[in-house]
């Protein structure tokens, strides 16, 4: 044994009973001794660690061993103190029969140590059949000697044969009862391992400073990492982080109070990635010398903190139903009413008792009521989807409309198992619909009415043509009236042509066009102003007065962008002025941009505003011009969601300058159109081309 354990002395002691009042452990054999005065070594019941060991009726582990206790001697070694003592008492029926005592220089392992204390039970049975047979054999002695001395008295020694008979056969059961404890004990190990293999918890054995020192075979079927993976290491580095002090925790708790038991949860990290929850009970017994260790019991509490977080949620749903102003019911797929709240009473004046567990034709409501529930059930049956519907419900508070969301509910094999059914009273909101429609028709009226008053003054592509026939208007107003609108105007040989750009758009824009449209027929037509520079003047000066925007007070800023083109035909020139809205010339395939003012018409006084300059420029045939508000560049689309941009717009002005004007229009209004797909139109259009 002692070299099994790779031990370097051992000594074997046995328990002298022949005076029950003084029995002695006395040694018998021993391994590796060099003195013969320990050969000679007995000890009492509880002296010593050899005595104490057999009152204990445990083994003991030792690692701090006295200066007094035995040494190894040899050429290399010297005289060296063993590291280590392992004392085993051989115990069987509750009864110790002898103790084995090994010194190593290394502490012994869990193997070592288990290896020694199944040997020792196999000694101790020896010891006690070798006593029970020395006691057989002096009954045997006694019984020949008695035989010889009373052959005479046959009566006596037949008595004697009958009580040896009973003896031996004592002994028989005697025997069979060990055989029994044997297989007792290996099936019990066999129990215990297979429980070990497959308990619903891990058991761990920690050292004090958190490493793991021995952990259950479960563990692989739990956690799935092997003994081998964890043992040795502080498994902390498999606790998610957000649990981790809770896990420090247990072991700061037992360290401080050893004799309390702490119960901890943490979420723990499986080998295969997923995240489950543990319930850890730690106990302290460092100072148990069988365990010398911190247990830890864990088991999965996953699917019971679901179970319970589902719990919380059905009791708070359950109180938001209790206490929600819509009408819930819960209904079997036959059309019973096994949950409804409180609300129903509100509504018919019945309490929910009055309803539950009936069917719905049973019940003593309006027909049109259960008509509709029992139409939404059959629907949510047969659809297997969630039912949105408004339903009229007559009730004791008067006629009223329900929004009733009607909501199939599954079982664990994904089959209906019931119909949830949330009325919403939406009576008052109806009524608020109702009258938004009615005043919504009426506004959408007047602006229909004021778009044909905004399309009967402002000109069109007809009327133009019939002055400038190579030239079009690309126009897009954003809402029904628009805020851009053309100004166009013919005084004797010269034509007047203008995009304009009012503030805002839909009806604040229309209002604003209106009074553009008016001041520049005031300004050309009866101050005769033709210069387009003093027309821009004059009509910032007119929307200034008209919007009193020159008093200190003022609480407007409308105003508008503008491009204008005075055009002489008989002289092939045109004049230009522009408020923020430029010019674009295009001569045989090259286009030059002549920017306008970069300050705005009304609006008020803005810094480092002077008079509207005007542009001249000499057209040829086949030379056009193109002038724009600010809609056409600033619509947002394309695959990145970015403006059209300027730029795009001038790149193709230029690619389709060859074309006709009845072309141009097309293309143009194509790429804006495909530009803007999806998107929202953010801006009224406006976009004039004239060819020479």
């Amino acid at each position: 044994i002692t070299e099994k354990i790779e031990a370097i002395q051992g000594a074997f002691y046995v328990v002298n009973d022949d005076d029950p009042t003084n029995r002695i452990i006395e040694m018998k054999s021993a391994y590796a001794y060099h003195k013969k005065k320990y050969m000679n070594a007995g000890f009492r019941f509880a002296e010593g660690l050899v005595g104490q060991a057999a009152v204990e009726k445990d083994y003991i582990l030792r690692t701090e061993i006295p200066e007094d206790y035995v040494t190894v001697t040899s050429g290399i070694l010297g005289d060296k103190k063993p590291t280590a003592i392992l004392i085993t008492p051989l115990i069987t029926d509750e009864k110790v029969y002898g103790v084995v005592e090994f010194a190593g220089f290394h502490r012994f392992t869990d193997s070592q140590i288990k290896f020694v204390k199944e040997i020792s039970l196999i000694l101790a049975r020896t010891i006690f059949n070798i006593k029970v047979n020395e006691r057989t054999r002096k009954l045997l002695e006694e019984s020949q000697k008695m035989s010889n001395e009373l052959q005479e008295q046959q009566e006596v020694l037949r008595q004697n044969a009958e009580e040896m008979a009973a003896t031996q056969e004592e002994l028989k059961r005697t025997n069979q009862r060990l055989e029994d404890q044997i297989e007792e004990v290996n099936r019990t190990q066999n129990r215990m391992q297979l429980l070990l293999e497959n308990a619903s918890e891990v058991i761990a054995i920690y050292e004090k400073e958190g490493i793991i020192r021995y952990i259950s075979p479960s563990v692989e079927k739990i956690l799935g990492y092997s003994q081998n993976d964890l043992i040795g290491i502080n498994d902390k580095v498999h606790v998610n982080l957000d649990s981790v002090g809770n896990f420090e925790y247990m072991f700061e708790k037992v360290l401080e109070n050893p004799f309390e038991t702490v119960m901890v949860q943490y979420e723990y990290i499986k080998k295969d990635g997923e995240a489950i929850w543990l319930e850890a009970t730690a106990t302290n017994l460092l100072s148990d010398p069988a365990i010398q260790g911190i247990i830890v019991n864990s088991r999965d509490i996953t699917e019971r903190r679901r179970a319970e977080r589902e719990e919380r949620m059905r009791s708070k749903m359950q109180a938001l139903s209790e206490n929600s102003p819509d009408l819930i019911t819960r209904f079997t797929t036959e059309g019973e009413v096994f949950y409804i709240n409180p609300m129903i009473e509100v509504y018919t004046g019945f309490q929910p008792g009055d309803i539950l567990n009936k069917n719905i034709r049973e019940l003593d409501i309006e027909e049109d009521i259960k008509e509709n529930w029992i139409n939404l059930l059959n629907e949510v049956a047969s659809q297997n989807e969630k039912i949105e519907k408004e339903m009229d419900f007559p009730s004791i508070i008067g006629n009223r409309v329900m929004q009733v969301n009607a909501i199939p509910e599954y079982d664990d094999e994904k089959i209906l198992e019931s119909i949830l059914m949330v009325s919403h009273d939406i009576t008052e909101r109806k009524l608020i619909e109702i009258e938004i429609q009615s005043k919504n028709r009426k506004i959408t009226e007047s602006i229909n009415y004021a778009k044909r008053i905004q399309g009967a003054i402002l000109p069109n592509n007809a009327v133009i043509r019939q002055i400038l026939p190579d030239s079009f208007i690309l126009y897009k107003a954003r809402d029904v009236v628009s805020g851009d609108f053309p100004w166009f105007i013919n005084v004797g040989d010269i034509i007047y042509f203008a995009a304009v750009d009012c503030t805002g758009h839909g009806v604040p824009g229309a209002l604003i066009s209106l009074i553009g449209y008016f001041l520049l027929n005031d300004i050309v037509k009866g101050r005769k102003v033709s210069d387009p520079g003093e027309i821009l003047d004059q009509l910032d000066k007119g929307v200034t007065k008209t919007l009193r925007q020159d008093s200190a007070n003022a609480t407007t800023k409308d105003g508008m962008d503008i491009a204008l083109c005075r055009i002489d035909l008989q002289n092939s020139k045109v004049s230009y002025a522009g408020a923020h809205r430029p010019l674009y010339y295009v001569s045989k395939g090259e286009l030059t941009e002549i920017k306008g003012d970069k300050f705005p018409i009304g609006g008020g006084i803005y810094k480092n505003q002077t008079k509207f300059r005007s542009t001249t420029i000499e057209v040829g045939k086949g030379d056009s011009i193109y002038f724009c508000s600010d809609g056409f560049p600033d619509q947002f689309g394309g695959p990145d969601n970015r403006k059209f941009g300027p730029k795009r717009l001038r790149e193709a002005l230029v690619k389709y300058h060859k074309k006709s004007m009845a072309e141009i229009y097309h293309n143009l209004n194509q790429d804006w159109t495909e530009w803007k797909g999806d998107q929202k139109q953010i801006d009224d259009v406006l976009l004039i081309g004239v060819r020479f």
